[in-house]
C-alpha cells in the first residue's frame, strides 16, 4: 500500500515537473504491480484451466478405482467372513484394505513422478514459448509432497469406503461370497459411475470448446501472411549509432545487402513485426495529435496508438494490402516531405465520412507535419485474439529507431542459410554489432497461440483418458452386475425369456445410469463452458453442436461398453446359469 501511494504521488507530480511533455490539466496515475504477477498474467487463466482439468481427471480415476475396489471387496466376502469368524475385528479388516489400497496408490504416485521427470525437459522447452519463468520449472520437495498427499488421499478414500460395509457371516459363507447387486454397494457403485459420466462429459465439452476457439484464432484474417518470411532482430549499439542519420545509414546498408541474396524475393526493415512479444508494444503515442482540419484539443489522447517506422517493401513482404493511396518508396527519404501511412481502423476513427489521404497530422505539437499518403488493412500485431491497434507507419529514413527487424521473404525452394548470411553481412559492415534474435514470422504467429494450442492438446488428451477410464468403469460394473444376476437371468430364460429381452434388460440398466450422468454432466459443462468463454477467443459457453457431439459420443461409447457384458449374459445356457 505504501509503495502504491508513493508511485501515485510521483505520477501526479510529473505533469507539473515537466509541463512541456504533458497536456494541460493532464491527470497522471500509476500503480505498483508485482513482477511475478506481471510475468504470469497472460498464462494464469490457462494454468488454472489446466489445474482444474487435471483435478477432474483425478476425480474420474479415483471414482473408477473406488468402484474396482468395491468389486474386489465383494468377491472377497467369503474371505473376510472367514477372517471375522476366526477373530479378526472390523478395524483389522479395515487396516488390511487400507494397506493394500495405499500400496497401490503410492506405487502409482511414484510412477507418475517418474513420468513427470521424464517429460520435464519437454515441458520447459514448450513453456518457454509463453513464459519467461519456464527455466524455473522443476520437481522439488513441494511437488513431491503434493504427489505424496494426493496419492495418500486417493488411497485412503479407495480403501476405507469398502470397510464400512457389514459382513453377514452366515450368508457370506453359504453364498460363497455372492450377494445381490442392490445390497452390495449398488447405490454407491451407481453414484460413482454417474459421476464418471458427468465429469467425462465436462472434460469432453471443454476440449471441444477449446479446439473451436483455437480454430477460430487460426482462421481469423490477421492482415498479413507469415509464409516463408525469415526475421532477424538487431539492437543497434547506441554508443556508435547515436543519431537518426547514423542509424539510417547502417540500416540502409544492411537492407541493400539482404536484397542481393539470391533466394530473397522481397525484404524490408521495420522497428517491429506482427506478434513480436517485445517490440510490438514500443512507440506508443501518449500525446494529443493535431489535425489540419480541426481545432487542437490537448486532452484528445487516443490510447493504443503506435508508431511503426518501416522501409519500402514492408507491406509487400508481409502481403498486407494497401487499401487507398500508396506504399512507401525509395523516394520517401530524409530529404523528402514527411509522409505517413495509417491503418484502416485509425482512418475510420479520425475521418469516418471522408478519405484520410492528403490530410496532415502532427505528433509533436505542430513542429512537424506528416502527410498521409496511404491506408492499409488492419494488422493484428498483438496476436489474433486481440483487436488491431491504431497504427501510424513512418518511413524509416525519416524516423530511424535503435531497434530494427530484418524481414526477408524467400522462395521456399532453396536451402536456407539466412541466419549465417545475416551474420556475415553485419560482420562485414560492423564486426562489433551483435544480432539479438532469429525466428520466422510463422514461428512468431504460432507462439502467439501456443498457450491455446497447448491447452487444446492437453484437454483432448485428458478427455480421451477420461473416456477410456469411464468405459472400463462401465464395463466393469456391468460385468459384475451380470455375474451377480446370473441365476436370475437363467430363471428368466428358463421360463421363456429370449436373448433379446435379456440383452435389453442389461442395456436398459446401463443406459439409465448413462442418461442420469449425462444430464448432470450438461449442468457441470455449462458452468465450466461459461468460465472458458471468458478466457478463450470467440466461443459461447453453450455451443449446441459441441454439446450434441459430446453427448452422442458418450452415449454411443456407453452402449458399446454395456453391450459386451449384456451379450455375454444373453448367451449363458439356462441350465448352467441355474447351477451357479
Amino acid at each position: 500500500a505504501d509503495v502504491n501511494t508513493e508511485v501515485a504521488n510521483i505520477a501526479k507530480s510529473l505533469s507539473t515537473t515537466y509541463p512541456e511533455s504533458y497536456a494541460e490539466n493532464a491527470e497522471m496515475s500509476a500503480t505498483a504491480l508485482s513482477l511475478n504477477d506481471e510475468l504470469v498474467k497472460s498464462s494464469r487463466p490457462y494454468l488454472y484451466t489446466l489445474l482444474a482439468t487435471t483435478l477432474l481427471l483425478l476425480l474420474i480415476a479415483s471414482a473408477n478405482i473406488t468402484n474396482l475396489t468395491l468389486s474386489q471387496h465383494a468377491k472377497r466376502k467369503r474371505e473376510f467372513a472367514v477372517r471375522s469368524s476366526l477373530g479378526a475385528s472390523k478395524v483389522r479388516l479395515a487396516q488390511l484394505l487400507l494397506t493394500e489400497s495405499l500400496l497401490l496408490s503410492l506405487l502409482g504416485g511414484c510412477l507418475g513422478l517418474m513420468l513427470a521427470y521424464l517429460g520435464l525437459d519437454f515441458l520447459k522447452d514448450f513453456s518457454a514459448n509463453f513464459s519467461s519463468l519456464a527455466s524455473e520449472i522443476s520437481i522439488d520437495s513441494k511437488v513431491m509432497l503434493f504427489a505424496l498427499s494426493i496419492s495418500t488421499i486417493s488411497g485412503v478414500i479407495a480403501g476405507i469406503v469398502p470397510s464400512f460395509s457389514k459382513i453377514d457371516l452366515v450368508s457370506s459363507l453359504k453364498e460363497g461370497g455372492k450377494s445381490s447387486y442392490s445390497t452390495d454397494h449398488g447405490i454407491l457403485r451407481n453414484s460413482l459411475l454417474i459421476c464418471q459420466f458427468a465429469l467425462s462429459l465436462t472434460l469432453l465439452i471443454a476440449a471441444g470448446l477449446t479446439i473451436k476457439s483455437l480454430n477460430s484464432l487460426q482462421n481469423i484474417n490477421v492482415g498479413f501472411s507469415a509464409n516463408n518470411i525469415e526475421i532477424s532482430q538487431i539492437d543497434l549499439n547506441w554508443t556508435v549509432y547515436n543519431n537518426d542519420q547514423q542509424r539510417w545509414q547502417i540500416s540502409q546498408q544492411i537492407l541493400q545487402e539482404v536484397r542481393k541474396l539470391p533466394y530473397v524475393t522481397s525484404s524490408a526493415l521495420s522497428m517491429t513485426y506482427p506478434n513480436d512479444i517485445v517490440g510490438s508494444n514500443f512507440n506508443s503515442i501518449r500525446q494529443a495529435i493535431q489535425f489540419d482540419d480541426r481545432d487542437f484539443n490537448p486532452d484528445d489522447i487516443l490510447p493504443g496508438t503506435f508508431l511503426r517506422p518501416i522501409t519500402d517493401g514492408y507491406f509487400e513482404t508481409i502481403e498486407t494490402n494497401v487499401i487507398r493511396g500508396r506504399a512507401f518508396t525509395l523516394d520517401d527519404d530524409d530529404k523528402a516531405t514527411n509522409v505517413g501511412i495509417i491503418n484502416e481502423k485509425l482512418a475510420q476513427k479520425w475521418w469516418p465520412n471522408e478519405t484520410a489521404i492528403n490530410h496532415t497530422v502532427s505528433l509533436d505539437q505542430g513542429k512537424t507535419w506528416i502527410t498521409i499518403v496511404g491506408i492499409v488493412e488492419n494488422i493484428n500485431e498483438h496476436g489474433a485474439a486481440r483487436e488491431p491497434s491504431y497504427q501510424i507507419y513512418l518511413p524509416m529514413s525519416q524516423a530511424s529507431p535503435p531497434h530494427i527487424a530484418i524481414l526477408a521473404k524467400h522462395n521456399g525452394l532453396q536451402s536456407m542459410t539466412f541466419a549465417q548470411d545475416i551474420k556475415d553481412i553485419v560482420a562485414r559492415l560492423d564486426n562489433r554489432q551483435p544480432l539479438s534474435k532469429f525466428e520466422t514470422l510463422q514461428q512468431a504467429a504460432d507462439n502467439s497461440v501456443a498457450l491455446q494450442r497447448f491447452l487444446a492438446q492437453l484437454l483432448t488428451m485428458f478427455s480421451v483418458i477420461a473416456l477410456v477410464i469411464t468405459v472400463s468403469g462401465v464395463s466393469g460394473v456391468m460385468s459384475y452386475m451380470v455375474n451377480l444376476r446370473t441365476r436370475e437371468i437363467g430363471i428368466r430364460m428358463a421360463v421363456g425369456a429370449d436373448k433379446l429381452k435379456v440383452l435389453f434388460l442389461i442395456l436398459n440398466y446401463g443406459i439409465k445410469l448413462t442418461f442420469i450422468g449425462l444430464t448432470l454432466g450438461v449442468v457441470c459443462a455449462y458452468f465450466s463452458g461459461e468460465w472458458l468463454a471468458e478466457q478463450l477467443f470467440d466461443i459461447s459457453g453453450f455451443d449446441i453442436l459441441i454439446y450434441g457431439a459430446a453427448l452422442l459420443s458418450l452415449l454411443a461409447i456407453s452402449i458399446l461398453a454395456c453391450l459386451i457384458p449384456a451379450w455375454r449374459a444373453s448367451s449363458i445356457p439356462p441350465m448352467r446359469a441355474l447351477k451357479q
